[in-house]
């Protein structure tokens, strides 16, 4: 396909994807000259996609999924996996999931107040956002701010979803 189209990003996307999950195939059975021919296909095929289409968000979310995926082989594509955010942020600012999972990605990086603060940016931008509510309440748990763990969780429960068994189980816990 890419040589019939070798301008059509959503092909080298495709190619930048299997190519990842195929290097991590092979670097867990222990192939690693394959895990990096793979792994150095994946990382040209995906700046092949940026450079055609720079401002296509999905992909800029799949080169995140992918530097998340090669982490598992070097973590220097964790902190490619937050700059990869971080552009996609600025594409679409009012994103809430995309800063979700920016907040998880800080989090990984032990910076929580960082990931405190974009989660709240979060629920602001999506009020019913049930995911990231539940995740600020846990860390607002783990900073002892138990008081700001319960209004996320009872807002999950009066507004979001009533039969939230997580939600449920964890504000039970900060109750005793």
């Amino acid at each position: 396909a890419i040589k019939k189209r070798p301008n059509e990003p959503i092909y080298h996307d495709g190619l930048a994807q299997m190519a990842g999950e195929l290097a991590i195939l092979a670097y867990e059975q222990e192939e690693t000259t394959l895990s990096g021919q793979l792994e150095q296909i994946a990382l040209f095929e995906s700046s092949k996609t940026l450079q055609i289409s720079p401002y296509h968000l999905s992909f800029w979310r799949n080169r995140t999924k992918l530097f998340f995926q090669l982490s598992e082989i070097d973590e220097k594509y964790n902190e490619m996996a937050l700059e990869s955010l971080q552009q996609a942020t600025l594409l679409a600012p009012t994103d809430a999931k995309i800063k979700y999972n920016l907040a998880l990605l800080y989090a990984g990086k032990d910076d929580v107040e960082q990931a405190v603060k974009i989660l709240e940016e979060a629920v602001y931008l999506k009020p019913n956002y049930e995911q990231a509510r539940y995740a600020l309440a846990l860390f607002y748990k783990q900073a002892e701010e138990i008081e700001k763990a319960k209004e996320q969780l009872e807002y999950i429960l009066e507004e979001i979803n009533p039969l939230s068994e997580r939600a449920n189980e964890l504000l039970d816990k900060l109750n005793f």
